[in-house]
């Protein structure tokens, strides 16, 4: 597998430069009101943009061997970029009458982008769960920006994720005790993990984000509706869903495909919700194929 390249690989503000953590790096941008936003980048080659889809921490993650061999597969042809979104890990803190709401999240994306791949050059993205919706507003709104879209567990409707009452019974018990919604969460989405990998995850969503920052987030994706988007979006798409996924039941990647014209849909085996737990091999090997294929034509 290749090792992920050491160079500075995009641009930053200057209110930091970037810091080598083993195989990928560091760096800053600015958002709105002067807000730092963390960015990792690892590889070389066509930017591969992966909008942030939950509570994350790129230098803590980095060091986790699944997270790390995911991205690694990827980065083997791609310059793979992720951040983490205000709030979450390495990234500044909202401030306190600041609401998490999706225009928020898209120009984050947006400014990310703009950082990483300055110029204008296009980009593929690879929009996993709540982070596809992010993917498809963002096409939707930079048309001439993004080349090839991969989602991954990903739905166009919130709503269609779960029955309200236990959307709302989530989101309370996240602000109430963070520590038992985090479980909770981690059983939905590691439904055939062992206990070890269970707590690990549990307990890193845990170091990501306070309580109220993740049900913020939390609801943002319940709330997430980019139906409309989905039908003007013109760009070879592929819908990677895996059958017996609960946290977004496959249905939600038939829809999915269903909205986005030309879209081809790919069920993969398994149930888990991240794509770098269980057979995440399989993840890889089929975006790449895609967006080599896709890039061909």
């Amino acid at each position: 597998m290749a090792r992920c390249g050491q160079r500075a690989l995009y641009a930053v503000a200057s209110v930091a430069a970037p810091q080598q953590t083993g195989d990928q790096e560091i760096g800053f941008c600015e958002v709105g009101g002067g807000r730092r936003v963390a960015i990792a980048v690892c590889g070389a080659g066509p930017p591969l943009v992966l909008p942030s889809w939950w509570v994350s921490n790129v230098e803590a993650n980095w060091g986790q061997p699944r997270f790390r061999a995911f991205v690694a597969g990827l980065a083997q042809r791609h310059r793979v970029i992720r951040y983490d979104r205000l709030g979450s890990g390495l990234s500044d803190r909202r401030a306190d009458d600041e609401a998490a709401t999706f225009d928020a999240e898209l120009r984050t994306l947006e400014a990310v982008v703009e950082q990483a791949v300055p110029g204008g050059a296009p980009v593929d993205l690879l929009g996993i769960s709540y982070g596809g919706c992010l993917a498809i507003a963002y096409a939707d709104h930079h048309p001439r920006r993004v080349r090839r879209l991969v989602t991954f567990g990903a739905y166009a409707h919130g709503e269609e994720v779960a029955p309200p009452e236990v959307r709302a019974a989530l989101l309370a018990m996240v602000r109430a005790h963070w520590g038992l919604g985090a479980r909770v969460l981690t059983q939905v989405w590691l439904p055939d993990a062992g206990e070890d990998e269970r707590r690990e995850l549990t307990a890193y969503q845990r170091s990501a984000a306070d309580p109220a920052t993740a049900a913020d987030l939390l609801a943002l994706a319940y709330d997430a509706d980019v139906r409309a988007a989905c039908a003007r979006l013109r760009l070879p798409t592929l819908v990677l869903h895996r059958r017996d996924d609960r946290a977004a039941p496959l249905a939600c990647g038939r829809e999915l495909a269903a909205l986005i014209p030309g879209a081809r849909l790919l069920p993969l085996d398994g149930g888990a919700h991240p794509p770098w737990h269980g057979r995440a091999a399989a993840v890889v090997e089929a975006t790449l194929a895609f967006l080599t294929a896709a890039a061909e034509q």
